[in-house]
């Protein structure tokens, strides 16, 4: 699973293979298939980008200008290259913040341990404190929680005695507070709720410095390396979301900063950037959660200075290009943990089914491997809503309704979806039929 399906990549890939020469592509289909899953998703993002840039107009990729670096993309429109731009393209995330700040490891242990020792470990609440570093206007939050590669000794350390007593008094409150070594939280149990956890912390991937965040860090890295490319026209750096709090703007309340302000403080600086593209990932969260949808969010800052009219080249292109991207799957942080799970190598299959009348749509890949034996039957049913586990879920036995109604299979096709990585199979029963079903007098 990954940012964008598979299928989208593989047609990103051959888009490419008339701008980029056989090596390039060989070398970004090889990180695509094997490379390390923290360079996987700037991958993803790398090779959508040069394929919708270079359906807008001509590009090249790693020029050599006699500098000592070769950024990612020269792109050119208009009438003989009249209107043109050098960038490189960054992919940024909240991932050493994460690693700083392992609160979402240290309740995962913690719900481990329990579940080792027979408890269900729900009903457990997880407040956990904090401290500012450095000064206003240049502060960075951290999480008082023991480091990330000393979390697990550390809950069986010093949490396995209160622990202990949550699996042996299971019906009973309890609560902890630990307050030692620079190490502060609480942890309510709570008997009477048997299936949800909760908890609490301090948004630490807020940036609270304009100075000291991924967003400023990757920009100035980049600015560097435009510099040093021996380039002399307009210079930029596009800045995808690899799950960044960094990308969002903010009214500026508590002394947080937002995109806008942060770019507006590298432009102040005498770095060669003329303009920044951010291209944010937004998630909608409606009422219900099967509807909600994933989209692609564009956003062009510029230097003030820059030609009005390449500005308006600039936004024109840049709005072409972002129509031309694939629809992403998931958010950044969600394809992350899916890349470096077991089936980070495939695509996402296509969730639950649909009918109507004596038709039903199921997903192509499931039955295949249902086919296959890589699935039990049990499990297919159940995740399609044919079968229940217990007789309070609501289930749809339309297979078995079509044999009670004498109905037989008529008509199977594929219904593929070339965005998606799963397709649908159709299946379209009618009846009755004699071969299953009592003989009729003919009217």
């Amino acid at each position: 699973m990954a940012l964008f399906s598979r299928r989208d990549l593989q047609t990103s890939v051959d888009t490419l293979s008339g701008h980029l020469t056989q090596t390039q592509l060989q070398a970004m289909v090889h990180r695509l298939n094997r490379g390390p899953s923290g360079l996987l998703l700037a991958t993803e993002w790398e090779v959508s980008l040069l394929s919708a840039f270079s359906q807008c107009g001509k590009i090249e990729y790693e020029k050599d200008f006699g500098g000592k670096r070769h950024p990612d993309l020269l792109f050119q429109s208009g009438d003989s290259g009249k209107f043109e731009f050098l960038a490189d393209i960054t992919t940024i995330s909240d991932v050493y913040a994460h690693e700083q700040n392992p609160y979402d490891d240290f309740c995962a242990e913690i719900r481990i341990f329990l579940q080792k020792h027979g408890h269900i470990s729900g009903g457990l609440r997880i407040d956990v404190q904090h401290e500012m570093h450095g000064a206003y206007g240049n502060r960075k939050v951290r999480l008082l929680l023991p480091q990330k590669a000393q979390v697990q000794e550390f809950v069986k350390a010093k949490l396995g005695t209160f622990l202990a007593l949550l699996v042996k008094e299971p019906d009973s409150d309890h609560g902890l507070f630990y307050n030692q070594s620079g190490i502060r939280f609480t942890i309510h149990y709570d008997s009477r709720e048997k299936r949800f956890d909760g908890g609490s912390h301090f948004d630490y991937t807020v940036p609270y410095s304009k100075r000291r965040n991924p967003l400023r860090n990757a920009l100035w890295n980049k600015a560097i390396q435009l510099l040093e490319s021996g380039y002399t026209g307009s210079t930029g750096v596009i800045v995808c979301d690899g799950g960044c709090d960094a990308l969002n703007e903010r009214s500026g309340a508590n002394g947080a900063y937002g995109c806008h302000q942060i770019i507006e403080e590298v432009f102040r600086s005498t770095l060669p950037i003329l303009f920044v593209l951010v291209l944010r990932v937004q998630e909608s969260r409606p009422n219900f959660p099967s509807d909600s949808s994933v989209k692609i969010v564009p956003k062009l800052y510029w230097k003030t200075g820059w030609e009005k009219a390449q500005v308006s080249t600039a936004l024109s292109a840049i709005e072409r290009m972002s129509q031309l991207l694939p629809a992403p799957e998931d958010t950044p942080m969600n394809a992350i943990h899916s890349l470096k799970g077991s089936n980070g190598h495939i695509g996402r299959p296509l969730g639950g089914f649909s009918m109507q009348g004596g038709t039903i749509k199921i997903s192509a890949r499931a039955l295949t491997q249902l086919l296959a034996g890589e699935i039990e039957l049990k499990r297919f049913l159940q995740q399609h809503g044919l079968k229940s586990l217990t007789a309070r879920e609501p289930t749809f036995a339309f297979f078995e309704q079509q044999l009670k109604r004498g109905h037989t299979l008529r008509k199977a096709f594929v219904e593929p979806d070339e965005h998606k990585d799963d397709d649908w199979i159709v299946l379209e029963y009618a009846g009755p039929d004699s071969a299953i079903s009592p003989y009729l007098v003919p009217k």
